[in-house]
């Protein structure tokens, strides 16, 4: 026979609760005017023409190396834990964001993005990529999302982007571009400075309406 206080103890908690998968949510995958979809194959040839393109060739992956077509098709996916094309309301691609490097022992990842050059500068692609983020906070058990790029490079995500960021190391003269040498900057995104300090930023990147849409867009520096 059941008493009360055996039917008690077997009730579930309020913690229980919260954990039951009922209450799980998919990850996000869409933002304010963009969404994020999965690459395949009928992308390749655009993926292809954005690694080459004059105006993005030299930022990203190949710095101005041109791999023939089969080679950067054969690489694509290499180290690559996740991958999304980011595509504008119309589904028409703006860029690419890539999580690549993942040690999930350690946890953390490598993040990348790269803009069409006609997106470079309106934000869209830093919308794309704090959804990304999102992402990958909720899917892997990261503590930290590092970002490695020439010191010319970093300016594309804008002057705000020390707000949610630090500084882990800096190679200098390490990157030869344009008859100099840069520093290779890596950054970190901590995944528990970004649940305080980055707050608001995803919530407008998310598309809440209670967020001023120009006060996160001047803090993030409105890169692409």
């Amino acid at each position: 026979m059941t008493d009360a206080s055996t039917l008690a103890m077997r009730r579930p908690t309020a913690s229980h609760a919260e954990r039951s998968p009922m209450r799980v949510q998919a990850p996000p995958m869409e933002g304010r005017g963009v969404q994020l979809r999965r690459v395949t194959p009928g992308d390749y040839e655009f993926l292809y023409w954005l690694a080459t393109a004059r105006e993005t060739g030299f930022r990203w992956r190949y710095r101005g190396m041109t791999p023939s077509p089969e080679e950067f098709t054969r690489t694509l996916w290499d180290g690559i834990f996740a991958q999304f094309i980011v595509a504008g309301g119309d589904g028409t691609p703006i860029g690419l964001v890539m999580a690549y490097g993942a040690h999930p022992r350690d946890g953390y990842v490598y993040l990348g993005a790269v803009a069409v050059p006609d997106e470079i500068g309106t934000g869209r692609l830093v919308v794309g990529t704090i959804v990304f983020i999102e992402y990958l906070f909720a899917v892997g058990s990261f503590r930290k999302i590092y970002l490695e790029a020439p010191e010319f490079n970093i300016s594309q995500f804008g002057h705000g982007l020390h707000r949610y960021c630090s500084e882990e190391a800096r190679l200098h003269d390490h990157e030869w571009y344009g008859d100099r040498w840069w520093d290779l900057v890596t950054l970190a995104i901590y995944r528990e400075r970004w649940r305080t300090d980055g707050a608001r930023l995803v919530r407008y990147a998310l598309g809440d309406p209670a967020v001023d849409p120009q006060r996160p867009r001047r803090e993030a520096g409105d890169g692409g």
